[in-house]
């Protein structure tokens, strides 16, 4: 594996790096916009626009109901659960003359085993990666190797020797994690400048606390940040607030930088630079499926960009059905009553009813009613409203690909086996871009392992 290094003289200067997170924010903003308008989606957080039926100006007022299905996050989950597992890597040798098969085999256990001791189930960057390419359409991701992220790292000391040192190092090693970083980065807000720097140069932001910094970097790291961030008569500090964590990273370098303030009143503060020796950019941006059209906005396709239209229009028709559903219970009633008697010294006797109560009525002297009363018949619109919700519902999923069918088993039917099982493989075709893509990250996972270890230039043990 050849680690040639890239000289790019020295590390971008924080404020290079602020102007360089300037303009992704703009050339990227229809992206960005996107990736917010999922996320909202996935979470149900996307508003739902329907009829005012409370409306101020309404004689009769009904609370309309805001209803969402999920069915992006069920379309997102499923998708996501395909692909749970990591694909096998193996190694060919393709260079001058031959070589051991048995040490191909020992560097794919390493590589397969290191793969699973990074990924937790409990959080697992992968996984993390994957919902990002379904969801998003790439994702993001940080591999390194960990010299510089352990705090406890046994650094050779001046008095120590080869021997010495190394006896220190195993005993370290065996007790500790895998000295690799597998981080999983957002991808709504890391980018490349532009799309010919993608794989050479990125950049990637987000919001953390001042627990999260003191988490990874030291005090004399900090020392600037909390000199300008606690100044004015703040002496100590609060774990609540928030920074804004910048990374960048190209073929030679990786820096971090902190933002204090906000707006354009924000001032940076480079808090560590490293040069990583990898041969390439740490931070990846992997693509999942692709529109082949590079424009922002654009070139990554999210499973949800062609249902993203019916799944809104679904959960209005979903709210409408449910505000309609009202008049079931509490149907609108008609009253018919005498008009007020116009007689000197008469008194009018104005009655408020209650939606949906009971009236009571007078009975004039021949025992016959003064007033009458009955339900208000009208067609029931709300039927239709629901039939197609449910149109609706079902043409979002088929045009993702994540239909029913390949939830489990389905309802007794009279569908003959050979036809469900190629309308499932039929359905499952659909993802082949998307698999294919998933795979190739799980490669380049693997070739960014083998580049940290080589890096590292120590021995990575591995937990038994």
């Amino acid at each position: 594996l050849s680690l040639a290094k890239h000289k790019n003289g020295k590390p971008k200067k924080a404020e290079e790096i602020q102007e360089l997170k300037t303009h992704c924010e703009t050339f990227w903003r229809l992206d960005i916009d996107l990736c917010k308008e999922y996320k909202e989606m996935y979470f149900d957080d996307h508003p739902v626009a329907v009829p005012d039926t409370a409306a101020a100006q309404r004689k009769r007022r009904i609370e309309p109901e805001h209803l969402r299905t999920s069915e992006a996050a069920r379309e997102v989950d499923q998708i996501t659960s395909f692909y749970a597992e990591p694909a096998l890597l193996g190694l060919d040798w393709r260079g001058e003359g031959p070589k051991r098969p048995a040490l191909a085999d020992r560097i794919e256990v390493g590589i397969n085993e290191a793969i699973d001791q990074l990924n937790p189930v409990a959080d697992s960057p992968r996984i993390m990666d994957v919902r990002q390419m379904v969801l998003y359409g790439r994702t993001a991701r940080l591999m390194v190797p960990g010299h510089e992220y352990y705090w406890d790292f046994p650094w050779k000391k001046k008095e120590e020797s080869e021997d010495e040192w190394a006896k220190r190092y195993q005993r370290w090693g065996r007790g500790g994690p895998i000295p690799l970083i597998w981080q999983s980065l957002p991808a709504e807000t890391t980018y490349p400048p532009s799309f010919g720097s993608l794989g050479e140069i990125a950049i990637s932001w987000q919001e953390v606390n001042w627990y999260d910094l003191c988490k990874v970097f030291n005090e004399r790291e900090l020392a600037d940040v909390r000199n300008q961030a606690y100044s004015g008569g703040r002496t100590k500090e609060h774990w609540a607030d928030t920074f804004t964590l910048c990374i960048y990273a190209d073929k030679t370098w990786l820096t971090y930088m902190v933002l204090t303030g906000g707006g354009g009143g924000s001032k940076p503060f480079p808090l560590r630079e490293i040069e990583h020796e990898l041969g390439v950019c740490p931070i990846r941006i992997l693509a999942g499926q692709v529109s082949g059209v590079k424009e922002p906005g654009r070139y990554w396709v999210s499973v949800l960009r062609k249902s993203k239209a019916l799944i809104k229009a679904a959960d209005r028709l979903y709210s409408m059905s449910g505000t309609a559903s009202k008049e079931d219970s509490q149907p609108t009633m008609i009253h018919y009553r005498q008009s007020p008697i116009e007689t000197p010294g008469a008194q009018e006797d104005q009655q408020t009813f209650i939606y949906g109560d009971v009236v009571e009525a007078e009975m004039g002297p021949d025992g016959k009613p003064l007033e009458d009363w009955k339900p208000f018949i009208q067609p029931r619109f709300g039927e239709k409203t629901h039939n197609l919700f449910l149109w609706t519902l079902a043409r979002a999923a088929n045009v993702s690909g994540a239909l029913e069918i390949l939830q489990g088993p389905a309802p007794v039917s009279n569908e003959a086996a050979w036809a469900r099982h190629e309308a499932i493989e039929t359905a499952k075709a659909q993802f082949s871009a998307l698999s294919a893509a998933i795979v190739a990250a799980d490669i380049d996972a693997g070739e960014m392992i083998m580049r940290s270890v080589v890096a590292f230039g120590q021995e990575v043990y591995l937990q038994s």
